[in-house]
C-alpha cells in the first residue's frame, strides 16, 4: 500500500513538472520580451541584476535592461583578420595613445567595442575611430585612472567608441560615444554599489568640472564617464536620479 502511494505521489510530482515548468519558462520569456528598459522598477540596496553586476541603487529606482555582451578575444581577432585596413589603422591607434601614456590603461579590444547588443548587425561591434577624433579619449582615460581606477580597481569596458550607425542600433542618441570621447565600464574589484557610488561621486565633485566630466549610473551596474560637459544622471538618464545631485 504505501508503495503504491509513493509511485503515485512521484507520479504526480513527475506530471506538475511536466505540464507547469514549461509554461512558467515560456510566461516568463513573454514577459521578458515585452521589457521595455524605460520601464522603472524599484529594488532594494544592493539587489543584484545578475551574480556578477549589482544594481546600483540611485533613487531606487532601476530599469530593466540586459547586462551588455562583451565580445571575445577571438571575435576581435577574427574582425581584425577579416578588415585589414582597420587592423593598420588599430595598430596606428594604439601607438598614438602610447605616445599619449593612455595605452595601457584599457584593452584595445574594449575601447573599440561598439553595440555589441544588436544580434542582427554584428558587423557592429568593433569599429576604430577616425584619426581626428583619437585625440577626444585621452582626457577621458587620463581622468578615470587618475580618479576612478584607485576607488574601483579593474575594471571591464563594455562601450567605447561607437560610429553613428553603431549609436544608433544601440539605440543611443547622444553624440558622446560617436565623438570618441566616452567609456562605460564595471568595477570587477568592488561589489558595495552604495560605497561605490559615493566615492565615484566625491571624486566627480572634487574634480569633475574643471575636467568637464559627464558621469552616469546605469541600471545594471554600468559607470559612464565622458569630457563632453559636466553634468551627471542616475537610471533613467535624468539629472534628477543621479546619485551625485548634491
Amino acid at each position: 500500500m504505501f508503495r503504491k502511494l509513493l509511485f503515485v505521489m512521484l507520479f504526480l510530482c513527475a506530471l506538475v513538472l511536466v505540464l507547469f515548468i514549461p509554461t512558467g519558462v515560456n510566461i516568463a520569456r513573454n514577459s521578458l520580451a515585452k521589457f521595455d528598459h524605460k520601464t522603472p522598477v524599484k529594488v532594494g540596496f544592493g539587489l543584484r541584476a545578475n551574480q556578477e553586476f549589482p544594481f546600483y541603487p540611485a533613487a531606487a529606482i532601476m530599469y530593466r535592461r540586459r547586462t551588455p555582451r562583451l565580445q571575445s578575444e577571438r571575435a576581435y581577432r577574427k574582425w581584425l583578420e577579416e578588415n585589414p585596413e582597420k587592423a593598420e589603422m588599430v595598430r596606428q591607434y594604439q601607438s598614438f595613445l602610447n605616445g599619449k601614456n593612455v595605452g595601457e590603461i584599457i584593452p584595445m579590444r574594449q575601447l573599440l567595442q561598439g553595440c555589441a547588443d544588436n544580434p542582427l548587425k554584428p558587423e557592429l561591434a568593433f569599429d576604430v575611430p577616425p584619426k581626428a577624433l583619437w585625440p577626444n579619449i585621452v582626457p577621458t582615460l587620463k581622468w578615470f585612472d587618475a580618479n576612478a581606477r584607485p576607488f574601483v580597481g579593474n575594471v571591464r569596458l563594455y562601450h567605447g567608441y561607437r560610429n553613428p550607425e553603431a549609436n544608433k542600433a544601440c539605440g543611443s542618441h547622444s553624440p558622446v560615444h560617436p565623438a570618441n570621447s566616452a567609456i562605460d565600464f564595471v568595477p570587477l574589484e568592488m561589489h558595495d554599489p552604495a560605497k561605490i557610488e559615493r566615492l565615484m561621486c566625491s571624486a566627480f565633485r572634487a574634480k569633475g568640472k574643471t575636467a568637464k566630466i559627464g558621469m552616469g549610473f546605469y541600471g545594471v551596474g554600468l559607470i559612464h564617464i565622458d569630457t563632453r560637459g559636466y553634468r551627471s544622471w542616475g537610471p533613467d538618464t535624468r539629472s534628477a536620479t543621479s546619485p551625485c545631485k548634491a
